[in-house]
C-alpha cells in the first residue's frame, strides 16, 4: 500500500511522519499502543478498521466506554460536538483518561486545534485541558474534496488570519505565530490548491493551519468571526462562505475606523491574496448577500430582519466587544448593510 507524508504536531512543533491516516489507520493505532480507540467521523460511507460514530453520537458512545483514545476526524462543527460531550461527561476535563486526538478535514478548522469551541447555544467557550493531544494534518484529506469547496476553505483560513493577527497585541507569541502563518499561506496557498502534485505545499499549508490554532489558545477570535458565524446562523452561508463573502466589505471599513488596532495594508494586500485564492473560482462566489437570491445562486433571499438579526449578534458578540468595545450599534449596521448591498469600497 503507497504511503503519504502526513504533517503531525505536539503543541506547535510540527514534523512529518509517514502513514495514510485513513488507509494505515490500524497500523498507526497498534504502533501508538492505544488498546480501545474509538472515531468519531461524520462520513459513513468511509469505512474504517475501527469503531465509527458519528459526532451526534459520541456522548452516548463515551458513556461507560473505556476507550484510551479518541480520534475526531472532521471539521470545527464535528469537533464542537465531541468538545460539548467531554465536559458533560467531565465537568473537569483533567479527568478524562483517554488520548484526544484530531485528524482536521478543513482548512479553515484551526479552532479544533485549540481548546476553544462554541458551545450548544453559539457562545464561545475555552479549556486549555480540551486541546488534541496530538494533531495529525493529511494533506490528502484536506484536499481530496470539491475544488470550489476547498477553495473557500483556504481563503475562509486566510480571512481568520487577518482577523486575529490585526486584533493581536504587536510584537506578542500570538502575533508572531499569525505573522508566521500569513507567511507560509502566501508562499503555497495557490500552488497547493491548483498545482495536483504540490503535497510539500499542501502541507505547509497544513502548518498554517497548526499556528493559526495555536493562537486561538491565547485569545478569542475577531469582529470577522463574529460577522461570519452570525451570517452563517441565519442564513444558507456555510461558514467559509460568509468569511470569504464578508472580508472585501469590512476589511479595509473597520482598518479606516480603528487604525490603532487594525492595518489598512495588510487588509489591501490580503484582499489581493483572497482573490489570488479564489481565483479559478471567483464566479461561483457571491459578491453580496442581496445576491444570493438571484441566479446563479437562486438561494434563500435574506430579508430586513435577517439583517437586523445579523446586526445584533455581531454588536452583543464577545469578539466585538472585546476587540472593538467602543463600537457603536449603527455603525455594526452599516457594516452588515455594507455586505448586504456591497456598496462603498470593496
Amino acid at each position: 500500500m503507497k504511503e503519504k507524508k502526513l504533517t503531525s504536531r505536539y503543541g506547535t512543533c510540527p514534523y512529518e511522519c509517514t502513514g495514510g491516516t485513513t488507509e494505515r489507520i490500524s497500523t498507526w493505532i497498534g504502533e501508538k499502543g492505544w488498546k480501545s480507540p474509538l472515531a468519531v467521523w461524520d462520513h459513513p460511507s468511509e469505512v474504517l478498521p475501527i469503531k465509527t460514530v458519528k459526532s451526534s453520537e459520541v456522548l452516548q458512545a463515551l458513556s461507560g466506554a473505556n476507550s484510551d483514545v479518541l480520534i475526531v476526524i472532521g471539521g470545527n462543527t464535528t469537533t464542537d460536538r465531541v468538545k460539548q460531550a467531554i465536559l458533560k461527561l467531565y465537568p473537569e476535563p483533567s479527568q478524562r483518561s483517554f488520548t484526544f486526538v484530531l485528524i482536521p478535514t478543513t482548512y479553515s478548522s484551526a479552532r479544533s486545534m485549540s481548546g476553544r469551541y462554541l458551545d450548544e447555544k453559539g457562545i464561545y467557550r475555552f479549556s486549555v485541558l480540551l486541546q488534541p493531544d496530538l494533531c495529525v494534518i493529511d494533506e490528502e484529506l484536506l484536499h481530496n474534496r470539491d475544488p470550489l469547496l476547498t477553495a473557500l476553505d483556504a481563503g475562509a483560513l486566510l480571512v481568520q488570519i487577518f482577523d486575529m493577527f490585526n486584533s493581536a497585541e504587536k510584537e506578542s507569541y500570538q502575533w508572531y505565530l499569525l505573522k508566521e502563518a500569513y507567511r507560509i499561506f502566501t508562499l503555497n496557498a495557490h500552488e497547493a490548491l491548483y498545482t495536483r502534485s504540490a503535497q510539500t505545499q499542501r502541507n505547509l499549508l497544513g502548518l498554517s493551519v497548526c499556528l493559526t490554532g495555536a493562537a486561538q489558545n491565547i485569545s478569542p477570535p475577531g469582529v470577522l468571526d463574529a460577522v461570519a458565524h452570525a451570517i452563517h446562523t441565519h442564513t444558507d452561508l456555510s461558514m467559509s462562505e460568509a468569511f470569504v463573502l464578508s472580508f472585501p466589505h469590512l476589511a479595509q471599513r473597520i482598518c479606516e475606523g480603528h487604525r490603532d488596532i487594525f492595518e489598512e495594508k495588510a487588509a489591501i494586500s490580503m484582499d489581493e491574496l483572497l482573490k489570488n485564492t479564489l481565483s479559478l473560482h471567483a464566479s461561483a462566489v457571491p459578491l453580496t448577500l442581496h445576491e444570493l437570491s438571484r441566479p446563479p445562486f437562486n438561494r434563500g433571499a435574506v430579508s430586513l430582519s435577517v439583517l437586523s438579526a445579523i446586526a445584533d449578534e455581531v454588536y452583543n458578540s464577545i469578539e466585538t466587544s472585546v476587540v472593538l468595545p467602543e463600537i457603536d450599534h449603527q455603525t455594526v449596521i452599516r457594516w452588515i448593510e455594507s455586505i448586504y448591498w456591497g456598496y462603498g469600497k470593496n
